[in-house]
């Protein structure tokens, strides 16, 4: 094969991607994600440490791999409010792969004096949010941080509050300068009727001190054939989506919002020349021209006569 379709190749099959699969006899669900592109992105477009990086990336990791179970445009945010250091991390995935997030600090973290997920983010919540079609308001789930990590909170999650036996395994690894290097995860869960004795042994491969996903991927294994090596059973993919980075802000929707505010307020941020509006989901940069800030004040004087 020419150098130019093998390079081809190779990047089709290490490009960001999630995949959902289902057990040939259907009681067992699997989703997996590949997606060490797309938190990258999130790292150096939010400017993060390697602790906050590497938090935000399992936490998108989680988010894309419920995500996957879902349909359409519908999405999945996952938020966890601490009392530590990191007071807050967001994180959001659509079903068709777009992903996105951000992580709120209370204070500038003392890196040295961080050794685990407890001394960055403190006691807190765990929240799940899935936003989905004919539901008038999202379907929310809230517990108490559990367990410390969290591959182990969203597990813990699912058993305790949607009663779904769940393995989870999210891996980060990163450079020596704190860049994301590496990242997936996987989540195995059991339907009714599945053997939980199958699902234990599944949880206790991939929670095998000396298991890494990074570590297959960067053999540059496909996600389906690291499935391949942590599933005991056959199975037939059910969605196979490339994963990216993406948010859906705009000027317009930015100036949309701006409205709320009112003419004086408007007229106040004109005149301090206070132009600069940055989205806190991808840290994007907009600018307000005068003749936005004319459009905003026109329209709002023609809506209030």
């Amino acid at each position: 094969m020419p150098q130019k379709k093998q390079n081809i190749k190779k990047k089709l099959l290490t490009r960001d991607r999630t995949i959902s699969i289902l057990s040939s006899d259907g009681l067992i669900r699997a989703s997996i994600t590949k997606n060490t592109d797309s938190v990258s992105q999130a790292q150096k477009r939010h400017a993060l440490d390697y602790i906050s990086a590497s938090l935000l990336a399992r936490q998108i990791s989680a988010a894309s791999l419920c995500a996957s179970f879902l349909k359409g445009e519908e999405r999945i945010i996952i938020e966890i409010q601490g009392s530590g250091p990191i007071k807050y991390i967001y994180s959001e995935a659509l079903s068709i792969g777009e992903v996105r997030g951000f992580v709120e600090l209370r204070k500038k973290l003392d890196t040295e004096n961080i050794n685990s997920f407890r001394d960055a983010v403190g006691i807190g919540l765990f929240k799940l949010c899935r936003i989905v079609y004919n539901k008038n308001i999202p379907v929310e789930g809230i517990i108490p941080i559990q367990k410390g990590d969290i591959a182990s909170d969203l597990a813990h999650y699912f058993n305790q509050s949607e009663q779904i036996p769940s393995a989870v395994s999210l891996d980060v690894k990163l450079s020596d300068e704190g860049d994301i290097t590496q990242s997936a995860g996987i989540l195995i869960q059991a339907m009714p009727g599945a053997d939980i004795d199958l699902l234990k042994e599944i949880a206790s491969g991939i929670g095998a001190e000396g298991f890494s996903l990074c570590s297959l991927f960067a053999k540059d294994y496909s996600a389906e054939d690291v499935l391949n090596i942590v599933l005991p059973f056959d199975f037939s993919v059910t969605r196979n989506i490339q994963t990216d980075f993406f948010c859906r802000c705009s000027l317009e929707n930015f100036k949309s919002k701006l409205i709320a505010l009112g003419a004086q307020e408007i007229q106040d941020m004109k005149d301090k020349k206070q132009n600069e509006l940055v989205c806190r989901y991808c840290n994007e940069k907009y600018y307000l021209s005068d003749n936005d800030f004319t459009e905003l004040l026109s329209h709002l004087q023609v809506t209030s006569n």
